[in-house]
């Protein structure tokens, strides 16, 4: 089976807006980890800050 011209440049269309789409999913998955990771640090530090009250009030 071979594809007319017009079909093969659509296929081509539409392959690359599927990379760019998948190029921009790309991103706004990497800004939601790095908010994640923003939120784990914040989290860390609570915890050490309540680590470390609860050892001076079983001292």
């Amino acid at each position: 089976m071979e594809l007319s011209k017009e079909a093969r440049q659509y296929d081509l269309d539409a392959l690359k807006a599927n990379v760019e789409k998948i190029k921009n999913n790309i991103v706004m998955f990497e800004a939601e980890i790095e908010k994640e990771k923003k939120e784990i640090e914040r989290l860390q530090m609570l915890i050490n800050v309540l680590e470390e009250d609860q050892k001076k009030s079983t001292h």
